[in-house]
């Protein structure tokens, strides 16, 4: 029995030698994460998913091909959480070619990623780029990779990060070139330091916190506390008052104004205000010059105040 332990075991140790000299390990290289965020893919459309333009897969992996090896290309997904099932296909990946303008290969990975869970990275067979290009006689080989949810499902794909690994094997093989070539995708949602409203999301060049919807290149649902803010203005600073041609609308008419509108000319109204919210820049310049025709309110009723006064005392002087 000892002996057929030990027979058994030997067995074992050879065939895993044997396999282990049938595989080598070449690298692994990390195309997108970290610092970049995670990409939140929400979209029926191709979305960007890598953010930079990639040389030839192959090209990735300086250690030459060792003789009777054939290298395999994969490429290595990070999600983010448990993405609830709704299609058997999962999130949908393709190569794309952005300098050509042309879609490669296509492929997906199921919602459950096999048995892996939360932050572990699964592993997609895939043709390498060159062997693309030579397929689809595609003028340029700088890729990058995009993603899109089916279109049977409503669900979201958060993924942390995308790696490249090559595996050099005895009797290797590539998969089979699935093109397509479908329009270019837009730009996704990135999201630094979560997923959640309450987190940093960037999308089309647009920063938004609090917000996964940026409207203007910084967006922020909340209260922003600072020692100081600067502003470049984009309206001329309103000294223009003081010219010898500005016309100041006479207190009668502004009277009436105020009495019909309830806020003075050139200021929004508060229901505008409350609508479309308030440009500081804008309405602090608004506001200069709202005080500058004051002063010059306040210095024509001192002439005036001035005239009385001596109309009084020349009546005075005369009594």
């Amino acid at each position: 029995m000892i002996i057929l332990r030990s027979a058994l075991t030997i067995l074992v140790i050879t065939c895993f030698n044997v396999l282990h000299a049938q595989e080598q390990y070449v690298e692994t290289i990390q195309l997108f994460g970290f610092d970049e965020g995670a990409a939140v893919i929400r979209s029926h459309s191709w979305e960007v998913l890598t953010k930079v333009h990639y040389n030839a897969v192959e090209d990735l992996f300086a250690a030459s091909v060792p003789s009777g090896y054939v290298r395999e290309y994969y490429i290595g997904f990070r999600k983010a959480d448990n993405i609830t099932s709704c299609s058997a296909t999962g999130v949908q990946f393709r190569f794309y070619f952005s300098w050509s303008q042309r879609g490669g290969h296509e492929f997906n990975i199921g919602w459950d990623w096999g048995d892996l869970k939360e932050g572990r990275i699964l592993w997609v067979k895939v043709p390498g780029t060159d062997a693309q290009v030579q397929a689809g006689s595609i003028p340029n080989g700088y890729w990058r990779i995009d993603a899109r949810i089916p279109n049977s499902c409503s669900s979201t794909g958060v993924i942390f990060g995308v790696y490249a690994k090559a595996i050099d094997r005895v009797g290797g093989s590539q998969p089979s070139i699935v093109f397509n070539n479908e329009p270019v995708a837009t730009s996704p949602l990135y999201s630094l330091g979560g997923i959640y409203d309450d987190r940093i999301n960037l999308k089309d060049g647009r920063v938004g916190i609090g917000t996964t919807q940026p409207d203007t290149k910084l967006t922020v649902k909340g209260t922003i506390h600072s020692e100081e803010i600067k502003v470049d203005l984009s309206i001329p600073v309103p000294d223009y008052v003081f010219e010898e041609n500005y016309s100041l609308v006479p207190l009668v008419e502004l009277s009436d104004y105020l009495q019909s509108n309830k806020h003075r000319p050139d200021v929004p109204s508060a229901k505008s205000m409350e609508q479309a919210g308030v440009n500081v820049g804008e309405m602090n310049m608004l506001l200069l010059k709202k005080v500058e025709e004051l002063t010059l309110y306040l210095i024509e009723q001192q002439k005036e105040i001035e005239i009385l006064k001596e109309k009084i005392n020349q009546s005075n002087d005369k009594n």
